[in-house]
This record gives C-alpha cells, structure tokens and sequence, in this order.
C-alpha cells in the first residue's frame, strides 16, 4: 500500500487510457447488455480481451469513471498476483521462505509499476490473474499425483486468453515442468535410434493428450490475437522492420530485460525501435544468449530448476519479443511482468542452495544483498509510481531516458494542450508536423494549437490539408464544423458537421482524448 497507494490521486494518461476508457462509449456507459455484447464481438484497440472490457465495464459501474480507483483495481490485482507467485515458487519446490521473497520482490519490482500503475495495462494483471492460477491448480495437482488438467485449469486459462492472449505459451511451459522438475517423463534409459525416438514419443504422448484442451485454446487464441492486430495495422511488415533488425532487436532487448530485472535504470513507457544496431552490441548479446542455451542444457540435470527458470523466461517473452513486430517499440518494461518470475524462480532456488552449502559469512551477506536489492528496488518502484500521475510526468521523465521521440513529444505536448497550455504545445506539434510523412494525428493537434494562441484561419487551413489526405478523419471534420462557424462560414461548418455524423468517431482517430467543443 505505501508504494501504490499514490494512484488513488493518479489521472489518465494520454496512451491507450482514451481507447479502452475516456473515449469509449460502451465502458463510460458501465456494464449494459448492449456493452457486455460489444465487449463479445469487436477488435477494437487492436485486441481481443473481452474480459478486460468487462472489468473496466464493472469498475465505471461501480466507481463512475474515476482514474484512480481504476488504476487501484490494478493494484489489488497486482497483490493477487503476488500471492499466486508465492504459491507458484512454493508448488516449484521453493521454501515458504524463499518463495515469500521471492514474491515480494515480484509485487516491489520497478519494472512492473507500468503493468500496474497504468490504467491501460488491465488486461495483463488481468490475464495473469488468471494464468498463475491455472498453473497453480495443475502444480498442486501434479504434486498431488492427480490427473493434471481438471475444469479448472481449462477454465482458468481460457479466461486468462480472454483477458489478454499472453499465457498461450502455458501448455509448453506444463510440459518442460512435468520433464525437468517432476520427472514424469521418466523411465529408465531407453534404446537409441530410431527405436529411442519412438519409446520417447510413447512416453511423451499422454503428456500431450492431457494438454489437448489446452492445445485448442491456444491455437484459437494465436489466430485472434493476429487477426486483432492485424485489423488496425500494428503488425509491421517486413518493409518497416526487416527480419534481420527484428532477430538482431530481438537478441539485444532480452539482454536489456535481464539487465533491467537485475539494475532497473532509465526506465521509459517506450523504447523507440531503431533502424540498425551495432554489430558488436548484437554479436555480444548473441553470445550471452548461446551461453545462457547452453547453461540450461547442460545443468538440466543437476541443476533443473535453473534450466526451467531459464526457458520460463524465454517462453514468456517469445509472444512479445518482436520476431511478429508490433508497433514500433524495441522493448517494454510490461513485457517483463510474467517473464521476470523465471529469474525470480532462479535467484530463489540458486540463493537457498548457497545458504545451505555456504558458510556463516556467505548466509549472511546473501541475506545483506536480498534486503538491500529489495529496499532499492521498492524506493524506485515508488518513484517511478509517481511519473505515472500525469502525462506530463511521464513524457518528460520518459524523455530523460530515451530522448525526445515522437511519441514522447506528442505525449507532452498533449499534455500542455489540455492544461490549456497552447503555446508550449505549439512548437511540439509543429515539429512533428513538418516531419516526413507526419502522423495525421500530430496534425490535428498542430490545427488544435494554432486554434488555442488565435491563430483560427491557420488552424483551419491545416485541418482541410488533412482531410485532404483522409477525408474519413473524423476529429479533423469535427474541429472545422467548430472553427469555420467561429469564421463565419456556416454553410461549409455545416457540410463538415454532416460529414463527422457521417463517419462517426473510432477508437484510432482520439487526439489525445478531447473533444472539438473542448480544444484549447
């Protein structure tokens, strides 16, 4: 609570808080029929997560659409999710102790204050909920020498999909348990050749029929989840990010992961992706990746929590790493919230065994470094908390870290614009807007900040350029049916006010969450 008690005086932020809240009709309406169907049946926000709508549906009922309680809710389920990795590290063979640590600092990490402090981010506390669960039902069950997949693992992944299509990697993740931690594929030394392959599949087969379900699930939900991306463009082609910058991007951020889980520093909400990377970056971080391949290869035996916590944290970060680039992000710190609890599971394991083979000295400087590194740890999280109460918090501290990108910069000036703040916005806007094939959206709110320092017949002339390029955007009608009858020119005010009716608002054309009546 004293880390994340400051979101109950948190704000929106202008990303994605506008798509999934302020500028989404069926969620300010609260839980309707109309809604609970919608939420059923649409792609919007370039994801299919029923279940996250749902909630944010439940929380407008409940509390009206107040940001702070929203992004608390996150919270609470955040504490969730901190007792179920306790439980998990437990069923994994942790001691209560150990996998209490462990769970703190999952809950304290710095990494995850976007996961949770972000009201957008919902659906991946959401499906973790949900998927820790199931993984710990099957554990228990497994452990209990049950038959492992019950209606209740069904269950609970199926709403983690519906939640947010992450945990799709859970049946192979099952599957590498029952072989290195429980020994289930085990059956004395078998023949080899060809005769070894089909002893091997024999064994493996009722491994893989238990998971059937959980296989067709899966499966459906991968289709989902890119045919949902798909629909609004975010999956880049292999003309906007090449398959060789996605492998050479790819080898390099799960480096900066893991050196972030271990010295969280100049954290952002958005890594920008660039076009190349040194060879000597990438060829370095390639080779920590072979070596890290081949550490769990060889101590699958001896050390065989090690080897899982090892692909866990693979597993989990394959959906996300970018090899099928969506956005145009490297790296995000979200994008560690269940993969960091593979190398939580290794730190634990790793530290329980030097304290019983260590000697007194070795006991308690581990007990010294665990403290400290958890005491940091939570005087960061709590800072890097506060930059999430505005978007001018954390556009300008994200800039610090990253450089002042294009998303930042919007961000920003978005910021001054509904602070009311026009003209600091003005040269931000207008930066963005002489760039090269400029997003429409920076446009917009170009015309919205020449319109906020009186610079109404400017204003105007841009909002036409843009509908000249799109003649379906929405804001940009919105705004001249406004600006040209503050001209005088109410006959072409009222050809653009038909025309906004016409096409009525979408989720990809919300500038920054305000409305035309409301332009500063």
């Amino acid at each position: 609570m004293a880390l994340y008690g400051q979101v109950l005086g948190h704000g929106f932020v202008a990303l994605d808080d506008t798509l999934y809240v302020t500028a989404c009709a069926e969620v300010r309406e609260g839980l309707t029929w109309k809604g609970f169907l919608w939420a059923w049946g649409n792609f919007d926000a370039g994801n299919y997560h029923p279940l996250t709508w749902l909630s944010y549906m439940a929380d407008v009922t409940v509390f009206g659409i107040e940001p702070g309680w929203m992004a608390f809710e996150n919270v609470l389920i955040h504490g969730v999710n901190g007792w179920l990795v306790w439980r998990v590290l437990e069923a994994l063979g942790c001691s209560r102790a150990g996998a209490l640590m462990g769970a703190m600092a999952f809950v304290v990490h710095p990494l995850n204050v976007e996961s949770v402090a972000w009201i957008s981010q919902r659906k991946t506390v959401l499906a973790a909920a949900f998927g820790l669960a199931a993984l710990l039902v099957y554990l228990t069950r497994v452990r209990r020498n049950e038959y492992p997949v019950n209606w209740q693992v069904v269950a609970f992944f199926a709403a983690s999909l519906l939640a947010k299509p992450w945990f799709v990697v859970l049946p192979v993740l099952m599957l590498v348990l029952d072989v290195t931690c429980f020994g289930r594929l085990d059956g004395g030394a078998g023949p080899r050749g060809l005769q070894g392959i089909r002893v091997l599949a024999t064994r493996m087969l009722p491994l893989l029929w238990e998971k059937v379900l959980l296989g067709v699930a899966l499966i459906g939900a991968v289709a989902v989840a890119l045919l949902s991306q798909k629909s609004v463009g975010a999956v880049m082609g292999l003309q906007q990010a090449s398959a060789l910058l996605r492998l050479e991007n790819a080898a390099v951020s799960v480096v900066s992961y893991m050196a972030d889980f271990f010295v969280p520093n100049a954290l952002s909400v958005f890594y920008p992706l660039p076009t190349d990377y040194a060879g000597a970056r990438v060829a370095g971080s390639a080779l920590l990746l072979l070596l890290l391949t081949g550490v769990a290869w060889v101590g699958r035996q001896r050390f065989p929590e090690v080897t899982s916590g090892i692909v866990w944290f693979g597993l989990f970060l394959l959906p996300v790493i970018g090899l099928v680039q969506v956005g145009g992000q490297a790296r995000a710190d979200r994008y560690m919230y269940l993969p960091m609890i593979g190398l939580i599971w290794i730190a634990v394991r790793v530290g329980e065994r030097a304290l019983v083979r260590g000697g007194v000295g070795v006991r308690q400087a581990l007990v010294v470094i665990a403290v400290v590194w958890l005491g940091l740890g939570g005087v960061v999280a709590q800072r890097q908390v506060m930059y999430w109460k505005n978007s001018f918090l954390l556009s300008v501290h994200s800039m610090k870290a990253v450089g002042p990108v294009p998303l930042l910069v919007s961000l920003l000036g978005g910021a001054y614009l509904e602070g009311g703040d026009s003209g600091l916005a003005l040269p931000l806007f207008e930066s963005l807007a002489r760039r090269k094939n400029p997003d429409l959206g920076h446009v917009v709110a170009y015309a919205r900040a020449l319109h906020g320092v009186g610079r109404l017949r400017e204003a105007i002339d841009v909002c036409r350029q843009v509908v000249k390029h799109d003649a379906g955007n929405y804001y940009a009608h919105a705004y001249l049916s406004v600006w040209l009858l503050e001209a005088g020119e109410a006959v072409q005010a009222a050809e653009h006010d038909e025309k906004m009716r016409e096409i009525g608002p979408s989720h990809g054309q919300v500038p920054f969450g305000a409305e035309p009546g409301t332009a500063k």
